[in-house]
């Protein structure tokens, strides 16, 4: 089989490099304690998990009924997350590292294209020196409508200047994986947790961390 040339790598962020699904998952928790709402981890990752604060702060509202503001709501809980992610170190999934620099030494153009919004990016690269390894950062804060919109990835590709047959992008939840896909690329799903395997199988592949899924692209791309 011949060797697709690969250019670049486009990457998630929150659960793909960093581990701070988790903040966001409390401070939803948080907001909610006054409602006697709480959302287990599994339904948070089957549910809201990758999306934007408030399209996950919609479903709420629409799943339990609430009569709140909501764009006063909105800013509560990110308000909230800025606090946990201040609080907190910045805390790296498997093989992150060793992964950005794998691809930096190679030449290959690195990409962040995330669902958190720029302010979030830029607390955690004011804490983490990671700036450098991206060439181009696309946020939320950048597009009219984020994921599982096509509209990151294709603006990322547009900034980049390249066709979406030379890049891959590397998920961990359905709504990237829907995004992605949608631009045209191939996309690796990195989840750990293998109970959400099932609903992600429209995936090019899926793996359990970013070693095995550099090996997929090692044997399926030149570079």
């Amino acid at each position: 089989m011949k060797k697709q040339e690969l250019k670049a790598v486009l990457f998630d962020f929150d659960g793909t490099l960093v581990n701070s699904e988790s903040l966001h998952f409390d401070a939803f928790n948080e907001l909610l304690e006054p409602f006697n709402i709480e959302y287990s981890w599994e339904e948070y990752a089957a549910t809201m998990a990758g999306k934007p604060a408030y399209y996950a702060l919609e479903q709420i509202i629409k799943e339990h009924n609430l009569d709140v503001p909501f764009e006063e709501t909105l800013k509560r809980k990110e308000a909230l997350s800025y606090k946990n992610l201040r609080n907190s170190p910045v805390t790296f999934m498997p093989h992150a590292i060793e992964t950005l620099n794998y691809y930096k030494d190679k030449g290959i153009t690195l990409a962040l294209v995330t669902g958190s919004d720029r302010e979030m990016v830029d607390i955690i690269f004011g804490k983490e020196d990671l700036a450098h390894f991206f060439e181009i950062t696309v946020t939320s804060s950048d597009v009219k409508d984020t994921k599982p919109n096509p509209e990151s990835y294709l603006k990322a590709l547009g900034d980049l200047g390249l066709q979406p047959e030379n890049c891959i992008a590397i998920e961990d939840t359905h709504s990237g994986m829907t995004s992605a896909k949608d631009a045209g690329l191939q996309c690796l799903i990195v989840q750990h947790d293998t109970a959400q395997h099932k609903r992600l199988q429209k995936a090019d592949a899926l793996y359990t961390d970013l070693r095995e899924a550099r090996a997929h692209i090692e044997a399926r791309f030149s570079f």
